[in-house]
């Protein structure tokens, strides 16, 4: 009988790095394991009074740390500034944590880029395993740049195994400067040269859709541990019950309003855009008007998750004319329950920025899209999407500081909409991530990670 092991998990406090990891957690409990699952404090706060009870039941316990930030702050304009602070205020705590807990832990998985882990880990003998949340070509690219191999321009395109159509405008914008000095430049590359000293570096990725950028990383840039354990998904993806325990754990952080599921089911298949642009993303009001009029002159039914901090930390509001022309074929939420809206059958084409849990969501629910980039990896993931044959993306980004105008979204909807070819491809690249969907049947690699507990 496989021995109970005492894993902690860490990661960086924002939903992009968050959500994957706590699918992981599940995975792991399911797995017959006590999982300690380290919350930020403001996360932790969020959390209803049922969360910790559920959690025990599946042998999972939380805790709390400071993520340095007043409590006060706007951690969604802030989120920069939160990179800078856990670094600083996350060690200690994190070490006295570790020296309380019962029993004590047999392995640490943390964020790639919470570096003070793998000391905690080397400290104590115990392995560490170092959690990258983006895809394996923002993996490489950011390897390259780490490890002095491409410093911009100058030297041409970056050479992205398996990627060849990526370029220079789609590198992490926070390694555009090539600047040493900038700290969010050392923070998105400083967990490299901590790499060989975690057990294995896991990826929420799969081998079927970044088989060549895998390979490269392991046999061209010497990554021998890398393993690709995604798509880190919750195992009851086809049930319409929200019980599943998985899906629960993100619904108690980030309150999701399913009544958009009941509206979804009075629309014909393929019919619906889902319109969502992640957790961090801030636009003007000036461009969510263009987007606005763009989803209306589409001619198609829309879900637009509206999130209350969209426009620099407030709510967008649409006047009541416009309220008024979209009211039969539209529905606002705040915050939707992203993984059900994917996979119900009305939903034709996901209109989003690009986020990689979004991304692979939607590959994972055969879904086509159109990329329109925010910030960091998503630029990326979004050209991505048009090399892997999934759908468009729009060549503005909206953290470019340009208007996106109300004609060319609503050209690209249209064509993604109307694309056969997208459809197609978008529902075979869904089969082969199924293959590797926990519980269905389990991946070579993360089979792989299991086994090394």
């Amino acid at each position: 009988m496989q021995e109970r092991k005492h894993v902690v998990v860490l990661p960086l406090p924002t939903r992009g790095h968050v959500n994957p990891m706590l699918r992981l957690t599940g995975l792991l409990a399911d797995a017959g394991h006590l999982v300690t699952l380290v919350c930020s404090d403001v996360n932790y706060s969020l959390l209803g009074p049922e969360a910790p009870e559920v959690l025990l039941g599946r042998g999972i316990r939380l805790a709390a740390l400071p993520d340095g930030l007043p409590k006060e702050a706007d951690r969604t304009t802030q989120v920069l500034q939160m990179c800078e602070t856990v670094l600083s205020a996350m060690p200690e705590p994190f070490e006295e944590l570790l020296n309380t807990l019962s029993p004590s832990p047999s392995c640490i998985v943390a964020d790639t880029w919470l570096t003070f882990t793998v000391a905690a880990a080397s400290r104590r003998g115990i392995p560490h395993i170092s959690f990258w949340t983006q895809s394996a070509a923002s993996l490489a690219s950011l390897f390259l740049v780490a490890n002095n191999l491409y410093r911009g321009p100058a030297q041409g395109e970056p050479k992205i195994p398996g990627a060849a159509f990526l370029t220079e405008v789609d590198m992490n914008t926070f390694v555009r400067c090539y600047n040493p000095a900038d700290f969010m430049y050392r923070f998105v590359t400083g967990g490299f040269n901590c790499l060989p000293q975690s057990k294995w570096v896991v990826v929420n990725t799969f081998e079927d859709l970044e088989l060549q950028t895998i390979h490269g990383l392991r046999e061209l840039y010497g990554l021998k541990n890398l393993l690709a354990i995604g798509p880190l998904l919750p195992q009851n993806l086809c049930a319409t019950s929200r019980s599943d325990f998985q899906a629960k754990l993100t619904s108690f952080f980030w309150r999701e309003d399913e009544t958009c599921l009941s509206w979804l089911d009075k629309h014909e298949p393929k019919s619906v855009l889902y319109v969502s642009f992640g957790s961090l993303a801030l636009i003007s009001s000036e461009q969510i008007e263009e987007v606005a009029l763009a989803l209306e002159a589409s001619g198609h039914p829309f879900l637009w998750v509206a999130r209350s901090d969209l426009i620099h930390g407030r709510s967008p509001t649409f006047n009541e004319d416009y309220l008024l022309r979209v009211k039969d074929h539209s529905c606002f939420v705040t915050w939707a329950p992203q993984l059900q809206v994917l996979r119900h059958p009305s939903i034709g084409v996901f209109f989003t920025h690009g986020g990689w849990n979004s991304t692979i969501e939607a590959i994972t629910a055969g879904v086509p899209m159109l990329g329109w980039p925010y910030f960091s990896d998503q630029p990326m993931d979004c050209t991505c999407i048009e090399g892997w044959g999934l759908g468009l993306k729009l060549s503005d980004g909206m953290g470019d500081g340009k208007i996106v105008p109300k004609c060319t979204i609503e050209s690209k909807i249209r064509s993604v909409m109307s694309s056969k070819a997208f459809r197609e491809r978008a529902h075979n690249l869904k089969m082969l991530a199924e293959k590797g969907l926990p519980g269905i049947r389990c991946s070579k690699d993360f089979q792989t990670l299991l086994d090394s507990l």
